[in-house]
């Protein structure tokens, strides 16, 4: 009974010091991202440059390891009627781990949205301006999906996973001598086992600081996502700035599947925002996309829509928002720093 005690004193210590950064984060902005970049990109350049030793995601591992020793403990102390303890176990690991997550790097959802680091106007696009980007986007696509290799299916290809992770993370050594918010911890993405079981295509994972991607994911995506993975580590918390960070370091690469990759994603998201407001105007865009372009949408369109995908989509994403939901504005995230309005911003003001 005294040890239980002791493992509720010290799980109430470490959710104190979860609220107790929560509310630094929340409410002296200025003050914490004058040093919390700094610190967490220093411990995640230590954590991820260790586990990037290894040739696998030791993350996979050490979750097997943590499944297989939670199922034991709960066999082990239920058995022996030992409810109380096990709770406290659990609530103790579960606790230390938040914090530790939030030291190293949950505080990045208070940080300073995107639209501000890259001095863009911030302000929500318009139907006319989310179309004309669309466009922008779509020849974009149909240019880059003619230099790209296919495969008998007309599947694009490329060489070798371990390449495209090693131009994935070159790219954003390029896009980081113009923009220092992208000088984050970047290592090279890895294959994903447990993607077949969760169907994930992409993680990114503080406690090891490993990036990792399913190898399964349609050829069209899996360079944008190895990108969005690593922008998570250099900070970019909020999916919508990680997809724009994914955008901008595919678009940075020389590599004709990176190029193709980011724009593809970039005219996707694109229009379908633009569906979802003005489905006539997003059905004009539409007919100007490119047969190749066409085929890489259907590939997506078949594995987004798989039964088992989808359910552990909304499962996944539950979970997450619970926990994103955590670190949000007080306000709410700037509706302008989701991804279709940043890559409409970003369409306006660098390119026209």
């Amino acid at each position: 009974m005294l040890q239980s005690t002791k493992r509720i004193f010290l799980t109430c210590f470490f959710l104190l010091l979860t609220a107790i950064l929560h509310l630094v984060g929340r409410y002296a902005r200025e003050l914490v991202f004058w040093v919390y970049p700094m610190i967490s990109q220093n411990i995640l350049r230590i954590v991820g440059g260790f586990f990037s030793l290894f040739p696998v995601a030791v993350w996979e591992l050490l979750a097997l390891v943590g499944g297989i020793l939670f199922i034991y403990s709960l066999i082990n102390d239920l058995s022996g009627a030992h409810i109380i303890e096990w709770v406290t176990k659990m609530a103790l690991t579960l606790s230390i781990g938040l914090f530790a997550l939030t030291l190293m790097w949950g505080l990045n959802y208070y940080s300073p949205p995107m639209h501000e680091k890259l001095d863009l106007s911030g302000e929500k696009a318009s139907v006319t301006q989310l179309k004309s980007a669309a466009v922008y986007y779509r020849n974009k696509a149909n240019e880059a999906a003619e230099r790209v290799k296919r495969d008998t299916d007309g599947n694009m290809s490329y060489e070798s996973f371990h390449a495209l992770a090693d131009s994935a993370t070159d790219s954003y050594t390029l896009l980081s001598l113009e923009y220092d918010c992208f000088s984050g911890p970047r290592y090279q993405p890895k294959k994903m086992v447990i993607a077949e079981i969760m169907s994930l295509d992409g993680i990114y994972v503080p406690f090891t600081g490993e990036s990792s991607v399913s190898a399964d994911t349609c050829g069209a995506c899996l360079p944008y996502i190895m990108c969005r993975e690593i922008g998570r580590g250099c900070g970019f918390a909020e999916r919508g700035e990680a997809e724009f960070a994914a955008f901008l370091a595919c678009t940075a690469s020389d590599s004709p599947e990176l190029q193709y990759s980011g724009y593809f994603n970039a005219f996707s998201l694109c229009y379908n925002a633009l569906y979802a407001q003005d489905p006539d105007a997003a059905r004009e865009v539409w007919s100007g996309v490119s047969q190749s372009v066409r085929k890489d949408c259907a590939i997506r369109l078949e594995e987004e829509t798989d039964a088992w995908t989808m359910a552990m989509d909304t499962l996944l994403e539950n979970l997450w928002n619970i926990y994103a939901e955590t670190f949000r504005y007080e306000e709410g995230p700037p509706e302008h720093d989701n991804a279709p309005d940043l890559l409409t911003m970003w369409y306006l003001e660098e390119i026209l």
